[in-house]
């Protein structure tokens, strides 16, 4: 008998887990389509989570292998256009890249979105809509590709049920706001449902009421009233309440029954009515949407009218406390919080029960037929059951054998703590339930084939979900036993745990990409070489891009693959030096030839062991200083440059302080020799030689202005020109200077730009360029001088630190003489350098050329090379104002004066008798004085007016400037004249005469103070 029970217990178990997967096999996978859900609201609001829940367990209840996607406007959380606005882009930026076989929509703002960008976003993709209260036909006309379930609220049956369940209703009260859109739209409804409510029933609306007043209200209401909730309130504190605490507030403040239009307020206080679900109309959306993506076509699928998804629901509760029979409901009226029945509460088990006893009925009579067998073969097979046991249950690994439905036989205890379930929980689980839903379905290819005959036994790598919830990986090989006929009698599988190796090896796997993440990022090249060969064996990225070659072409080669013989037989030497001392050498700098170019590295180098203790690998990490090394070199030639300057500058002060008293002495010099002059006959001796006095003193004069020039004091008077127009006026002079052997080539740029600039400082600039290029020529030769308009960016001044970014005009003396070497070119702009031969040159003509182009805020640029000649390019600024400088053409004569007052001021005695004598010669009345002190004495102390001031600029007491504003406030009606060897900055910035100042450059002749006179006292 006991021998029966043993055979026949395998094959009970078989059936009653072939039973228990039918569900299963009928729920596998079908396919896989994408569906995209679109809510109005946020996840969270009852409304919204019970649409997803309708959606969800009908779609994925019929298909496991849908996937849905979800997202959400958080439109009446957010209302505000600049809030909603923002989720909408951020919305439409998540989906936009989505392919879903079908789009889903929930709420009035989600379909406006869908139909707006729909049709851009996802074409011909079919829509079902749920729960919208406005449905416009036209709206659906224009796109066919649409359906889905309406919103209608049941107000007439609503009403209705609440008077057949209180017949001695005589008032509705509805409960609502009157400032949101939705409460606004079902008060619409409410009131367009009127005409078809009895006409003795009262309607009142109860809009926008505050917590403390409506709480009066309510509990003043009397029988007879019913009470409607239309949208939510707030509580005596002013907070809005949602569903559940608007419907429980209203019901704990009155004591007459309550109704709404939506299920989200059931179960907390209404007594119900013909409502519309939230759940029912995503569980209706969602079979339509079944029915698209089983194959029917869209344009067949009408609008479900939304009164057919609301349905008649009631509180149970609600019903007891105030008295209602059940037998007053409609049909089909779903109640809810009903006490269950015997039946309902153990149905299962009352099932359980009766499966239990037919199954032991039938295991009675089997066991009677089997028992007599048993008995039999039990000596037989007790011994052999034992080692079998023993050996099935005494396993390092996991043993389990199934029939072929897969259903549990017989598990060892090493199988159970694998999994953390007993024998029995296993017997009540399917195979499937423990596989990692990832790898389900290999494990079921695989055992299709098993059972199909195609193979008979397989291994694969897979995991288990034990029972506490967590994984383990393991290692399963399957094989089976078969019939005679070759059909699948009993599956053994072994289980090996090898979750502690694979997190072994998926730690080591993250150590190696940590560590190759890490060197394939460093900026610096790292590359490794075989300690035997020397070639290499991995190079990082940085590597790469330095070299110019790919890793590929780079690794099993060695230098002599890449790099010039020299430069590889320097690095494969300092190979060798580190393998053999066996440490880190440091390579400063190092030459290495790239695809890019020649570049410079700082390299180190170490050896790196092996497990012998010897040299295995060679480690070199190369960082790129090519660019460091030359910044440094730009560097030094800025700090010889900024020494040069700061000697060029010491020079220019000590010129122009010594200028400065030479040009007083000038003017003495100058000024008696041209008064003597006028005093004896032109064919007198004396005037011959008077005449040499003046000349040697006009020479000394354009000495001093060299020096001027060269030390940026020399006084200007810059007016906007157009260099091509100066210059041409200069060709027939600059020619007869350079002689009959040179040729003159003028090449002037069309549309040249204006410049300001003194115009004498443009004669300068071409005589002491041309002079210089003629003396670089020998016997004869070309000049050339051209113009032109240049620009300069930043990027280009980068690389060129001579030059200034903007716009220039460009002028160019070009000469095809002996040229220059680099240490000539070093010092040409020094005064008194000169490689001329002694008393041929005074080596401030190229000083002169610099001081005139600073001073004007310009640069040059010279290039030269010995035996090709020299080129000189100035670049002046751009003037981009409008030119209003006057052109005035100086007088034949000298001209007089017509006995105005002239008070002339002068610290040096000389200067100041002469100066008297020639105004006094010209025609002027003249007043003298030594000091600032006396020439405000005299012009306080003079009765008559007094029509200019002559005076020098810099003296004691004060200078010419500070002593114009104290004459002013004496006579306010005076004209100023200046006069100095050089100004310091008093009456002029940088050399440049301020606006409206007349000013004369010592030495002066008496024809220039005549006109200088002249222009002071006609000046307005």
């Amino acid at each position: 008998m006991n021998m029966r029970i043993r055979l026949l217990k395998p094959i009970f178990m078989g059936l009653l887990l072939l039973l228990a997967s039918l569900p299963v096999r009928a729920g596998l996978p079908q396919g896989k389509n994408q569906v995209l859900i679109i809510h109005s609201y946020h996840s969270g609001l009852t409304w919204t989570d019970a649409i997803m829940s309708g959606i969800r367990d009908t779609l994925v209840g019929q298909d496991p292998s849908i996937q849905l996607t979800a997202e959400y406007l958080d439109a009446r959380r957010y209302p505000e256009p600049r809030f909603s606005t923002r989720i909408r882009e951020l919305v439409l930026a998540k989906i936009q890249r989505a392919t879903p076989n079908l789009v889903m929509v929930a709420d009035n703002q989600a379909l406006d979105l869908i139909l707006e960008q729909g049709q851009h976003l996802f074409p011909g993709v079919p829509i079902v809509f749920c729960g919208i209260n406005d449905v416009q036909p036209t709206t659906l006309a224009r796109h066919p590709a649409i359906t889905g379930v309406a919103e209608e609220l049941s107000v007439v049956e609503t009403v209705d049920l609440a008077l057949r369940l209180h017949p001695d209703t005589k008032k509705i009260i509805v409960i609502g706001r009157s400032t949101v859109a939705a409460d606004k739209l079902n008060r619409e409804s409410f009131v367009a449902a009127l005409p078809k409510l009895p006409q003795q029933l009262q309607v009142r609306f109860w809009d926008d009421l505050p917590g403390p007043e409506l709480a009066a209200r309510l509990e003043k209401l009397d029988s007879g009233s019913v009470l409607f909730i239309n949208g939510l309130i707030s509580d005596e504190t002013g907070r809005q309440m949602m569903y559940g605490e608007t419907t429980a507030w209203i019901s704990r403040h009155s004591n007459v029954p309550a109704y709404s239009l939506w299920d989200v307020y059931l179960g907390h206080g209404i007594v119900g009515g013909k409502l519309v679900s939230g759940y029912r109309q995503g569980q209706m959306a969602g079979h339509l949407a079944l029915r698209i993506l089983n194959g029917e076509r869209i344009e067949r699928i009408p609008v479900i009218a939304g009164v057919e998804a609301n349905r008649y629901m009631v509180d149970y509760r609600q019903l007891e406390r105030f008295r209602i029979p059940l037998a007053k409901l409609p049909p089909d009226t779903i109640v809810i919080n009903r006490p269950d029945s015997l039946y309902d509460t153990h149905k299962e088990l009352v099932w359980a029960t009766v499966l239990v006893v037919t199954v032991l009925g039938v295991l009675v009579v089997l066991l009677g037929v089997a028992v007599v067998h048993q008995r039999r073969a039990e000596r037989a097979l007790q011994r052999s059951e034992e080692q079998m046991r023993l050996f099935f249950e005494r396993q390092i690994v996991g043993m389990a054998i199934t029939s072929p439905d897969k259903g549990w036989l017989q598990v060892n205890d090493r199988f159970c703590r694998m999994t953390g379930y007993s024998r029995e929980e296993l017997e009540l689980l399917d195979w499937a339930k423990l596989t990692h839903p990832d790898d389900l379905a290999a494990d079921l290819n695989l055992f299709g084939r098993l059972l199909a005959g195609e193979i008979n036994d397989y291994a694969l790598e897979k995991r288990f979900l034990r029972k506490d919830g967590t994984t383990i990986v393991v290692n399963l090989s399957v094989g089976c036993v078969r019939d005679e006929r070759g059909a699948m009698q009993y599956v053994l599988g072994v289980v090996e745990d090898i979750t502690e190796r694979k997190r072994a090896e998926e730690s080591l796997r993250q150590s190696q990409e940590f560590l190759s993440s890490i060197l394939e990022n460093l900026p610096n090249m790292i590359f490794i070489k075989d300690a035997k060969d020397l070639r290499f064996v991995r190079f990082n990225r940085a590597g790469e891009e330095l070299l110019g070659y790919r890793r590929e072409d780079l690794i099993g080669k060695n230098d002599y693959d890449f790099f010039p013989t020299e430069q590889a037989d320097f690095f494969i030497r300092k190979d060798r030096e580190v393998l053999k001392g066996g440490q880190l050498v440091d390579i400063a700098e190092e030459v290495i030839d790239t695809r890019a170019g020649r570049r410079i590295l700082h390299t180190k180098k170490i050896p790196v062991m092996g497990d012998n203790g010897s040299p295995a690998y060679l480690l070199g990490i190369s960082e790129d200083i090519t660019e460091r090394q030359q910044a440094a070199e730009e560097r030094e030639k800025l700090r010889e440059q900024l020494s040069q300057a700061q000697k060029l500058e010491s020079v220019g002060r000590l010129a122009g302080g010594v200028a400065h008293d030479f040009n007083n002495m000038l003017s003495a010099i100058l000024g008696h020799a041209e008064l003597a002059m006028r005093l004896c006959a032109p064919n007198d001796p004396i005037h011959a030689r008077l005449e040499v006095i003046e000349q040697s003193a006009l020479r000394s004069a354009d000495l001093v202005s060299q020096l001027l020039a060269f030390a940026r004091k020399q006084t200007v008077a810059p007016k906007v020109l157009d260099m091509n127009e100066t210059a041409a006026s200069l060709l027939r002079m600059l020619q007869r200077l350079m002689g009959e052997d040179i040729d003159l080539v003028w090449i002037p740029k069309i549309d040249l730009w204006p410049i300001k600039i003194d115009p004498s400082q443009i004669d300068q600039l071409l005589a002491n360029l041309c002079v210089n290029a003629r003396d670089a020529i020998s016997g004869v030769g070309k000049v050339v001088i051209e113009t032109g308009n240049a620009t300069f960016d930043a990027s280009y001044c980068a690389v060129h630190p001579d030059f200034v970014p903007g716009e220039y005009v460009m002028l160019a003396v070009s000469d095809n003489g002996d040229g220059m070497d680099k240490d000539t070119l070093a010092h040409i702009f020094e005064p008194f350098f000169t490689t001329k031969e002694p008393g041929k040159g005074t080596g401030l003509g190229l000083a002169t050329v610099y001081g005139i182009v600073k001073q004007n805020n310009g640069f040059i640029h010279v290039y030269s090379e010995p035996a090709k000649g020299t080129t000189f390019k100035i670049y002046l600024p751009r003037f981009a104002g409008e030119n209003s400088d006057p052109l005035t053409e100086p007088g034949a004569h000298p001209p007089k004066g017509h006995g105005e007052t002239v008070l002339l001021v002068e610290d040096e005695a000389m200067i100041l008798d002469v100066g008297r004598e020639m105004l006094e010669t010209l025609g002027y009345t003249v007043l003298t004085a030594n000091t600032p002190g006396e020439a405000i004495d005299q012009a306080t102390a003079h009765p008559g007016e007094i029509q200019l001031v002559v005076t020098d600029v810099v003296m004691p007491e004060m200078n010419g400037r500070d002593l114009a504003h104290a004459l002013r406030a004496l006579r306010p009606g005076l004209k100023y004249l200046f006069a100095s060897g050089y100004t310091a900055d008093i009456i002029a910035h940088h050399g440049v005469l301020d606006e409206g100042v007349v000013f004369i450059q010592k030495p002066f002749s008496i024809h220039n103070l005549a006109a200088k006179v002249r222009e002071a006292l006609e000046r307005e």
